[in-house]
């Protein structure tokens, strides 16, 4: 009995991280989530953002709704940066399974060397898991069990501190163009993540994100093609897809105002389309997702303070 709800359980987490483990389609609104390398690396010398994504998921009828808020603050030092970052993040399913609230702190250093920039990152979270909810299980579908009941008497709320590291590097190339990397390695130290007493180490996380940015002549248009590869043990997970920008009444070190297109297809079948803009220090974006399981909708938006004597490059994926 007790194996069938270790893999009941497991399965749960699984359907969650599978579902989940590629947070946000518009990955680069907010880099915390994907890489601490990426923290506070921006033009901008603060940033405060708000997110919320929708999943309505075809397993049981059930939903998750993942959300965020962020501040990344930057310091400039000629040709060095140093970037500090928190985040509070909170995703839960709609009906019944694991909800997750997190706080992480992020720090970074990067520098800029000739046409070549070059970032480091660490980050340590603090992750609550809980399970919320009725389940009935595979050999007995017509009982419900509370979670107490589910994990025979022995059921506990996660409660861990894990750390990630990530690097990042961009390539200037051209009068404007880039082409950017970046990876990082999340549950460093592999915290127990069990609901039972006993211990179950979470695996790590590696995540692999590159792409190009690429600026017509008139620097009026810019295409940003790019890619977002997640592991961890047998799950991977592929998003491709690219964003079309058009810049208004910008100048070359901002571009703040703009209108964006963007769309994704990742393993899964599951596409996406994405609409975006930005008005002075301001940057929303809205994002549709389809596939065999489920349907997606997020939202991003971020206030940014500008401070133009910043000299190193932005890493040029950080834009929604």
């Amino acid at each position: 009995m007790k194996r069938v709800i270790t893999f009941y359980l497991l399965s749960v987490f699984c359907i969650q991280i599978t579902a989940q483990s590629p947070l946000f389609t518009q990955f680069y609104a907010n880099p915390l989530l994907i890489n601490p390398g990426l923290t506070a690396l921006m033009p901008e010398n603060l940033k405060i953002s708000i997110g919320q994504r929708i999943q309505n998921h075809g397993i049981n009828g059930e939903g998750f709704q993942s959300s965020y808020f962020t501040v990344e603050r930057n310091l400039n030092f000629k040709s060095d940066l140093i970037g500090i970052g928190l985040q509070l993040f909170k995703d839960k399913s709609a009906n019944n399974g694991i909800h997750i609230s997190q706080i992480a702190f992020s720090g970074s250093y990067s520098k800029l060397l000739n046409n070549i920039q070059l970032g480091l990152g660490i980050q340590t979270a603090y992750t609550n898991q809980e399970l919320n909810g009725q389940f009935r299980l595979p050999n007995d579908p017509d009982k419900v069990y509370s979670a107490l009941e589910i994990t025979n008497g022995n059921y506990q709320d996660i409660r861990s501190i894990h750390f990630n590291a990530g690097f990042c590097a961009a390539y200037k190339f051209g009068p404007k163009n880039d082409f950017f990397v970046g990876s990082s390695l999340s549950r460093i130290n592999n915290p127990n993540e069990s609901f039972f007493t006993e211990n179950y180490r979470s695996a790590n996380v590696l995540n692999v994100h590159s792409g190009l940015r690429l600026y017509s002549n008139n620097e009026k248009i810019a295409i940003v093609p790019h890619a977002q590869y997640l592991n961890s043990q047998k799950a991977n997970h592929l998003l491709i897809g690219s964003i079309l920008e058009y810049y208004y009444n910008s100048t070359n070190f901002s571009k703040n105002n703009f209108f964006s297109l963007g769309f994704w297809s990742g393993t899964g079948k599951d596409l996406s389309v994405q609409l975006g803009t930005g008005f002075k220090q301001w940057r929303v974006g809205y994002s549709y997702g389809q596939s065999n399981l489920y349907q997606t909708h997020e939202l991003h938006i971020n206030y940014r303070l500008t401070n133009k004597s910043l000299t190193l490059m932005h890493f040029p994926g950080l834009r929604i």
